[in-house]
């Protein structure tokens, strides 16, 4: 059975064990391990059943269950030192929990690395420790402890667990700009044979990074059976679908997929988790600062996350800021005076703590961030721009992906206000994302210093392309070559040099 060889559980009950096994491959692949975690915590639980409804919490953004675990993980460790058994393992996870539930974010990471150092085949570790990457704003740590466990599983020549690992490990060299080594390990592990939909997501990122949203759909379209019923990241996927619609100029597809798969219109199923609130909430933002003449249709779906955020108790901001700033965004576009000062204000009261991490994310990133965003929806532009530019944008945590919502937020700033520096930017993002139609759009108008209509003005035209540039995108065009055959080909290449978007757009 797959993972059971490595649990490393001191578990005796067999069934158990094999539950938990169960519910590791669901996680492994992004899908509900509920119905395996229950049974084995029916019978008994494990620490390792333990670590994955710690894992669960956190992912959710519920840190509520952190002591209740912690409190069963202690007792478990009670038992197995009454049999004579070894508990640094278990000793070294409960450390960890109990950090994180302190406040002491980074201490706690350090203590799962420890673990994993010494028992790098523990893959519910590493879940743990890459999670608490993302929530802290970590790609090099995330990446360093992948590409130190990944040598033990080839090792160990188990084939699919590897697969799994080589997935985490893509998003890794994703998330510090490795692109084209992130899209090789992607490759070995959906090739060798796992349903690993953390894989798609991070070649999906990869096209993310390099503005390639047609691109970016049509993998995500050839990739459908593996993600689709991925229930723990699926809605994700759809964020990533919906951003590449905004990108090519298709607010409607965006809503729709919106409607459909992400926060949805019904005021009595609101997403509660703190990964759906941000990914929906941050569709909704970009659809307001990209398209502003759909603002009218975004302000329900705003009460409805709203809604959801008090449900799922996200409107005090405890351990993730990230999730904190996108309720708070939600609140702006309803105009949910409540929850705008309910959320600051919790995140004001950490700030004077920096001896707590999370006290220094809210202190140099997440109030920032808050201010900002209201002041840019107020029309205070000059003033949102700096709030924005003094943030350390990458302490809210999250993926560089879903930080760009903020940085569009600062770009749309500074074109509006008239900052000399909204061009330069703009051209370095131009640079960095040479196939974005948005980014080229940004650029044109902040280089006609189009403060009216702000860094998304549609009167703007694309630049014709020098000789210079010219030559750049056909090295562009041939590399994709590589990657597309066909009529798909042939159509990302008409699309780029033309600057428009090809007609009827992708599928999804």
């Amino acid at each position: 059975m797959l993972f059971l060889s490595v649990l490393h559980t001191k578990c005796r009950d067999e069934e158990v064990n094999k539950q938990v096994a169960k519910a590791l491959l669901k996680i492994a692949g992004y899908s509900s391990p509920e119905k395996h975690l229950k049974k084995a915590l029916e019978k008994g639980g494990s620490v390792e059943a333990e670590i994955m409804a710690v894992l669960l919490g956190l992912s959710g953004g519920i840190s509520a269950v952190l002591p209740r675990c912690l409190g069963n993980i202690n007792k478990l460790i009670g038992d197995y030192k009454a049999r004579g058994l070894d508990t640094d393992r278990e000793e070294g996870i409960a450390s960890c929990i109990s950090k994180w539930a302190s406040g002491d974010l980074l201490g706690a990471v350090s203590q799962a690395e420890i673990v994993l150092k010494h028992y790098p085949l523990d893959f519910l570790t590493l879940r743990l420790l890459c999670d608490a990457r993302i929530i802290l704003g970590q790609p090099e740590g995330y990446l360093s402890i992948c590409q130190y466990v990944e040598p033990f599983w080839r090792k160990e020549k188990l084939k699919i667990e590897h697969c799994y690992v080589l997935g985490m490990l893509s998003f890794g060299l994703q998330e510090c700009g490795y692109l084209k080594e992130c899209r090789n390990a992607a490759r070995k592990s959906l090739q060798g044979g796992a349903k690993d939909a953390w894989a798609v997501h991070a070649v999906v990122h990869s096209f993310t990074a390099e503005g390639k949203s047609v691109i970016g759909l049509q993998y995500l379209n050839a990739t459908a059976k593996i993600w689709q019923d991925a229930e723990l990241l699926a809605e994700h996927i759809w964020w990533h679908a919906g951003i590449n619609h905004l990108d090519v100029g298709k607010p409607s597809r965006a809503l729709s997929i919106y409607d459909k798969h992400l926060g949805g219109t019904n005021p009595d199923t609101p997403p509660t988790t703190a990964f759906a609130l941000a990914d929906s909430v941050g569709l909704l933002w970009r659809l307001y600062l990209m398209f502003p003449e759909v603002k009218p249709k975004l302000i329900e779906r705003a009460k409805i996350l709203c809604h959801g955020a008090e449900l799922g108790g996200h409107t005090q901001a405890k351990v993730w800021a990230f999730t904190g700033c996108h309720v708070f965004a939600a609140a702006v576009l309803c105009e949910d005076a409540r929850i705008q000062a309910e959320v600051l204000s919790s995140m004001e009261e950490a700030a004077k703590h920096p001896e707590s991490d999370f006290g220094v994310i809210c202190r140099d990133s997440a109030v920032l961030v808050c201010k900002g965003v209201r002041a840019h929806y107020d029309g205070r532009y000059h003033e949102a721009a700096a709030e924005l530019r003094s943030a350390k944008l990458f302490k809210i945590g999250g993926s560089s992906a879903q930080r760009d919502t903020f940085i569009y937020t600062l770009l749309d700033s500074l074109v509006r206000s008239g900052s000399p520096e909204a061009p330069h930017l703009a051209r370095t993002r131009s640079r960095e994302n040479p196939s974005s139609p948005s980014t080229w759009l940004i650029r044109a108008n902040s280089e006609a210093h189009n403060a009216t209509q702000g860094a998304f003005g549609r009167e703007i035209l694309y630049p014709p392309l020098n000789k210079a540039a010219e030559m750049a995108l056909q090295l562009e065009i041939e590399a994709d070559r590589q990657i597309l055959g066909g009529g798909m080909y042939q159509l990302v290449k008409n699309w780029k040099r033309t600057r428009k978007v090809p007609p009827g757009g992708a599928k999804l």
